[in-house]
């Protein structure tokens, strides 16, 4: 009887090695696989003053879209922010469930310095974090380049105006050119006017370069979404499908 249960035993952790192996095979090959853990959000608290640091006593509710890309054998998460209160398990067991451990990130991306993207990249601690200019593992921050590949068939660029130090992604996917960014913070494309912008005209310069060339569009306070104003040009204007 022992000696059946041993060989089941062997069978079942077998099985178990096959799958594994089976799932990274499956992101290490094709193009980079986005999957989106948690949908963002921006709204307004009644009886509160929307605009930050308009008034002393003015609050918003917000969270932010948390991702993770597969891609090369290579794992990165997107902005680990804000989320609703409660919320952060279930983004964890998300992961868990795909068959990723903290340890199995290999990146953690942030769009930008506030805290809603960044609250936490403390769940990742073994994952170098990529920001617009640089990559922080441990003590060390190596600068990289603009366009640079951080994983195969991911590449961040440069993208000031909400902040000079935003960046946004643009990923090779079997449906596309994907644009993540903070760009625009819902899928309507706005707030057309960044009422928090450190430089406006130039946010609207690098939207209307990258909106051009992305077939599919993820706003990191929304959704994945087709990109309405691939190869033409962005009028400017909440979009209204």
């Amino acid at each position: 009887m022992e000696i059946k249960y041993l060989r089941f035993a062997a069978l079942l952790i077998s099985a178990w090695a096959a799958m594994s192996l089976q799932f990274n095979v499956a992101y290490a090959e094709g193009k980079a696989k986005v999957t989106m853990l948690y949908k963002g959000h921006v709204e307004p608290i009644q009886g509160k003053t929307f605009l930050p640091w308009s008034t002393h006593d003015g609050a918003r509710s917000l969270s932010t879209s948390v991702f993770v890309i597969q891609s090369g054998g290579k794992v990165l998460v997107g902005d680990p922010g804000i989320v609703r209160k409660g919320d952060w398990p279930t983004i964890m067991e998300k992961l868990a469930n795909m068959g990723i451990r903290p340890s199995d990130v290999a990146y953690v991306w942030i769009d930008h310095h506030h805290p809603d993207p960044t609250a936490h990249l403390g769940a990742f601690p073994n994952a170098p974090i990529v920001d617009f200019w640089s990559v922080y593992t441990d003590e060390v921050w190596a600068d990289h380049p603009n366009y640079f590949e951080v994983i195969p068939g991911v590449t961040v660029v440069r993208t000031p105006g909400h902040t000079n130090e935003d960046s946004s992604l643009l990923v090779d996917t079997d449906d596309g050119l994907m644009l993540i960014t903070h760009m625009f913070w819902h899928n309507d494309l706005t707030p057309v006017i960044d009422p928090v912008a450190e430089d406006q005209h130039s946010l609207d310069v690098h939207r209307r370069l990258l909106l051009q060339r992305a077939d599919l569009l993820f706003p990191t306070h929304g959704e994945i979404m087709k990109n309405p104003f691939k190869n033409t040009e962005w009028d400017g204007k909440p979009y209204r499908r």
